[in-house]
């Protein structure tokens, strides 16, 4: 006669049972109730013809047999519980949660990834796609990409990609015109204006562009506003008009000729988009890992 396979939850709990002689603890212990931890108890007890514990008033007494099992039962689930954690660790070790801003992660992060990918296929990638400034010190992320990000206790900074602002539009705008010389000539093409959030005033818009740059306040021959960057350049790529946009992260569309950027001023303000990195991590390799791939895949692109 075969001998019969036992259930390992039913061995799991028979082994609370063990550790607390009481359904009732065992039962809140495994999240169930008392009678289903007394039904799996019972069903063993039937599998195997034998008594496991039995009823002393209100207390539970194990029997000889239960004893001499006993032990080997607490190593068994030690054991299932070091392989367990052994696994989870393994996993945890090679997954990367990376916090990012929307901008970025849509004009530069996203195209780029492929190549980490293909870099380090052992890792996993993780993205926080938001504005939400994580909590790195409590392990909300990994490692976090921002815009002028500011020193915080137990962060480090490095500063990934200085940022100048250009202006840009469809070719069809060039080809379809007069050739224009200076950003003078702006005053016969619509502008395309983004209307930054309040906090991030410091990136310009096209006033405090021409200010900066030396040239008179031009209004343009139309113009549209949107309160979304992604939209901003759509518009211009669609043939909307010209906008002010990020020369690093949109470099990429003009290599592809969506893209161009007619004039040769660029605007540099001192910002950019910087690495917040733990001094303190469990990942610490990992995340040198990825620092030392994007710090590379950063400037290539805007060589």
């Amino acid at each position: 006669m075969p001998k019969p396979i036992l259930s390992l939850k039913a061995l799991r709990a028979l082994h609370i049972v063990f550790e607390n002689q009481n359904f009732s603890i065992a039962a809140h212990k495994l999240n169930v109730t008392p009678a289903a931890v007394q039904q799996l108890v019972r069903g063993l007890e039937f599998n195997i013809g034998k008594s496991l514990v039995k009823r002393n008033g209100r207390e539970l007494v194990l029997t000889d047999l239960a004893k001499s099992v006993r032990n080997d039962l607490d190593k068994g689930f030690q054991l299932i519980e070091h392989v367990s954690n052994n696994l989870s660790h393994k996993l945890f070790d090679k997954q990367l949660k990376i916090s990012v801003e929307p901008t970025f992660a849509m004009l530069w992060l996203l195209k780029n990834l492929e190549d980490f990918r293909h870099h380090y296929p052992e890792l996993t990638i993780l993205v926080d796609v938001s504005n939400r400034i994580v909590d790195l010190n409590k392990g909300e992320a990994d490692i976090a990409i921002r815009y002028n990000a500011k020193i915080s206790h137990g962060l480090s900074i490095k500063r990934l990609m200085e940022d100048q602002f250009i202006a840009v539009c469809s070719p069809a705008i060039i080809e379809s015109k007069a050739k224009i010389k200076t950003p003078l000539n702006l005053k016969n093409y619509p502008l395309i204006h983004f209307d930054w959030p309040q906090e991030k005033r410091f990136t310009p818009d096209w006033p405090s562009w021409f200010e900066q740059l030396g040239y008179p306040d031009i209004k343009g021959g139309s113009s549209i506003h949107f309160n979304d960057y992604i939209m901003t350049i759509q518009a211009a790529i669609a043939g909307q008009g010209f906008c002010i946009t990020s020369q690093p992260l949109i470099q990429d569309t003009i290599d592809a000729g969506l893209l161009i950027a007619p004039f040769p001023e660029t605007l540099k303000l001192g910002f950019g988009y910087d690495l917040v990195i733990p001094k303190s991590s469990q990942k610490q390799e990992n995340i040198s890992t990825f620092v030392n791939w994007i710090e590379h895949k950063s400037q290539a692109s805007i060589q």
